[in-house]
């Protein structure tokens, strides 16, 4: 694989992650509408309703932090800021927990991310 398809793939993977990032954020939108006022609307009183706005309360911040953290490595990728590659390739690796999509996601970013010609350019855009 020549320098340039690799450029693409790194690219293409910046886009990916923005275009990844925009339903995890929808759907942290959509638990902090509904979900939260379900739960207290629920009926439940004392413990089992402070259980369920934490379970709540902590879906939504894993969902807000992996999509933001998807949307600012993209962005960062398509930018070829040299923290956006380390930063994908701890995503990458959280990806390979998501069987069967997001392994095949993650191997495959790793195997992009991980090439040598791929480190020096992002290094070269980090010492300008």
């Amino acid at each position: 694989m020549n320098t340039s398809t690799k450029g693409t793939l790194v690219t293409l993977l910046g886009v990916a992650y923005i275009i990844c990032a925009l339903p995890v954020l929808l759907a942290s939108l959509a638990v902090l509408i509904f979900a939260v006022p379900g739960v207290v609307a629920s009926g439940v009183r004392g413990t089992e309703l402070y259980f369920g706005l934490a379970g709540v309360g902590f879906g939504l911040l894993l969902m807000t932090v992996s999509g933001f953290a998807l949307l600012i490595s993209g962005v960062g990728l398509l930018a070829r800021m040299a923290w956006a590659r380390i930063v994908s390739m701890v995503l990458d690796v959280l990806m390979l927990m998501v069987v069967p999509i997001g392994t095949v996601v993650g191997i495959a970013a790793l195997v992009i991310l991980l090439q040598e010609d791929v480190r020096r350019e992002f290094s070269a855009v980090a010492r300008m």
